[in-house]
């Protein structure tokens, strides 16, 4: 079997199980609001800019609404069966299904379909973003916008210059959608540019291209990126009505006060309580240190040995390929550049790395190169070959394990070189987005004083909304909301911000690999 067709398979596969399981997890944090968000946007347009509502909702009017919009669309015209937000999930994984194709169209272009193949199957291996496509409608919307971005850029880095006139196109195209998701995204216009910039310098270094040509050839280019910008700035005001007030100034008003966004709260990380305003500069390496899966540590050793191998072998190579070395030093600094950013102007961090989930498919597309051009190595052993394709079998299975224990939860994965999840949930927040409520709501349901007819006081810590819609999925009328989460008979909470630490009796748990998620309590009736 051919690897385009093993694509083609996989690519099946994700559809049906993105359908399948992303209809599992409950109603998470800010999804309620990102409902309402996208409601708004259509009853600005359905009332001709009349309802101005989306001008001034909470703060989120500072946001792009392209997928909220999509997804309330698809809601309004009740083509899918399920509630409205079992669909949104199945439309957000769907989404995430998109940014698995897009590395795979970038890899592609710079090493086949063999190593397209093994990039896509990492990021298909990484829990961080199987478990986040699964529901959550802000980063992972982003994330698969900026990989068709890198995946434009790629295809500028590779081709010889000028820039032709549809890698312009495909690049304001793909910068569009994710400016219409996330204006903090500014940073991506750079993108295309320094591709550009990576494959004009390569030409001079290693091809004896002129600094006149040279400069012609980035002129032109430029000039034909600024043709298509409009299209991009576009694409992002049309489903943002509080930009489209004024175009030129609010999307930068809105990527300042995004970067510096006001959180209150406090959060655990690596076992300390931090404020927002405290984040150390090691917190997005650490928790990418300790959630992406161990296979991608193999992938480094496996690129190390490959680099070194290359410097070994450097005076047998007269012409490098200078498309394919300025493509993967372009997926580099995809990775590279955001956390730089991080360094220079200390946005606001919170819960976890959803914020920078973005870098990870340029991290899954590094490591199948890595993984490809280790096994295809001519000058390492085939037996070593063998050894590191058994090893990362080994690993992939482990953390396919792991994802299958922790579902609908994967995001709360930690990796087994760090102590899984038994080891961190102390250390780190497990789950923060309050995914679990829908399993301990449902237990409740049906196993607190069945078969009995009084009413019975509920509440949790999170929206109260959330309640209301599950009693009117599941029939479950005599269950009430309680004014208050004291006076409730039974309260739900999560480990988030100690929202399970409330008196009454723990009556049940929502566990993964025996680590409760949340607890549910009962308060003796007086």
């Amino acid at each position: 079997m051919g690897w385009k067709l093993a694509a083609q398979l996989a690519l099946l596969g994700m559809l049906v199980l993105a359908v399948l399981l992303a209809r599992d997890p409950g109603i998470t944090t800010d999804e309620i609001v990102q409902r309402g968000y996208g409601d708004l946007i259509l009853a600005w347009y359905r009332t001709g800019f009349v309802n101005r509502d989306a001008l001034s909702y909470i703060n989120l009017y500072l946001y792009g609404g392209m997928f909220d919009l999509f997804a309330q669309s698809v809601v309004a015209t009740h083509i899918l069966p399920w509630g409205t937000y079992e669909s949104r999930h199945v439309l957000t994984a769907l989404v995430a299904v998109l940014g698995v194709v897009a590395i795979w169209l970038a890899v592609r272009r710079i090493r086949g379909p063999r190593a397209a193949f093994l990039a896509g199957g990492m990021l298909v291996l990484t829990p961080a973003w199987v478990g986040h496509s699964l529901f959550n409608p802000k980063d992972i919307p982003f994330g698969a916008a900026v990989a068709f971005v890198v995946y434009a850029s790629v295809r500028i880095a590779l081709r010889e210059p000028p820039l032709t006139w549809s890698d312009a196109l495909c690049a304001a195209v793909c910068l569009g959608f994710a400016l219409a998701v996330r204006p903090g995204g500014m940073f991506l216009l750079a993108y295309p540019v320094v591709a550009l910039c990576l494959r004009v310098a390569s030409g001079m270094c290693w091809r004896g291209l002129s600094a006149r040509l040279a400069a012609r050839f980035t002129a032109i280019s430029l000039g034909r990126l600024i043709c298509f910008f409009p299209l991009s700035w576009l694409l992002m005001l049309s489903t943002w009505p509080w930009a489209q007030q004024a175009p030129f100034t609010r999307p930068f008003e809105a990527a300042a006060i995004a970067a510096h966004f006001e959180w209150p709260g406090k959060m655990r990380f690596d076992g300390d309580i931090v404020s927002f305003r405290h984040v150390p500069l090691h917190y997005l390496p650490t928790w990418f240190l300790v959630t992406l899966p161990d296979i991608y540590a193999l992938a480094i050793v496996c690129g190390v040995i490959v680099l070194f191998c290359s410097w070994l072998g450097r005076h047998n190579i007269q012409k490098p390929d200078i498309g394919r070395t300025a493509a993967v030093m372009m997926l580099g600094l995809t990775v590279l550049i955001p956390y730089l950013g991080v360094v220079v102007a200390r946005p606001t961090l919170y819960d976890g790395h959803r914020h920078f989930l973005f870098v990870i498919p340029s991290m899954a597309a590094l490591a199948g190169l890595a993984f490809d051009y280790f096994i295809s190595s001519a000058r390492l052993p085939a037996a070593l070959r063998g050894a590191f394709v058994a090893g990362a079998l080994c690993l992939a299975s482990v953390t396919l394990y792991d994802m299958w224990s922790l579902h609908p939860y994967e995001y709360v994965y930690f990796n087994r070189s760090s102590g899984g999840l038994a080891k961190q949930a102390t250390r780190f927040e497990a789950d923060y987005w309050g995914a679990s409520y829908r399993e301990g709501l449902e237990w409740v349901f049906k196993n607190y004083d069945p078969g009995g007819t009084r009413k019975i006081t509920i509440k949790t810590c999170a929206s109260d909304k959330l309640i209301g819609y599950y009693r009117k999925q599941w029939g479950a009328h005599r269950f009430v909301l309680a004014k208050s989460k004291h006076t409730a008979e039974v309260y739900l909470g999560v480990t988030k911000r100690n929202c399970h630490e409330r008196p009454g009796e723990v009556i049940h748990t929502v566990e993964r690999q025996g680590v409760p998620l949340l607890y549910i309590r009962r308060r003796p009736r007086s």
